[in-house]
């Protein structure tokens, strides 16, 4: 079974996230996280194949959050989801192994297929 995490403060697209996994028909565990302190303290048991997270967010800005997930030796493959048009934050992206992609907001339902369905 596939996991997947997604860490955003947004419920809004926590929800709409939840929503598109569910109606893909994909087998698979999703944990949804609005604050990224929770989610860091509970993602190493969980183990997801898939992480996606919001570049900006209280307390943990995504980078940040990145860091600590690759200092508890974590190794999903991330897509950052982002309303940012910030060329540099794009390239940034690029500089961590463990990120795949740098989506803009909305993330769509084709989107996820072209991620995670050709591999369940």
């Amino acid at each position: 079974m596939i996991k997947i995490a997604a860490i955003d403060d947004d419920p809004n697209f926590l929800f709409l996230m939840e929503l598109m996994v569910k109606k893909s028909g994909l087998k698979a565990e999703i944990q949804l996280f609005n604050d990224p302190e929770v989610a860091l303290s509970t993602i190493e048991a969980f183990e997801p194949n898939y992480v996606f997270l919001d570049l900006f967010m209280p307390r943990i800005s995504g980078w940040d959050f990145l860091r600590k997930m690759e200092a508890l030796s974590i190794h999903p493959e991330v897509y950052f989801l982002s309303s940012s048009v910030d060329k540099n934050d794009k390239e940034k992206a690029k500089q961590f192994k463990q990120v795949k992609d740098f989506i803009s907001k909305p993330l769509t339902f084709s989107h996820l297929k072209k991620i995670i369905i050709p591999l369940n």
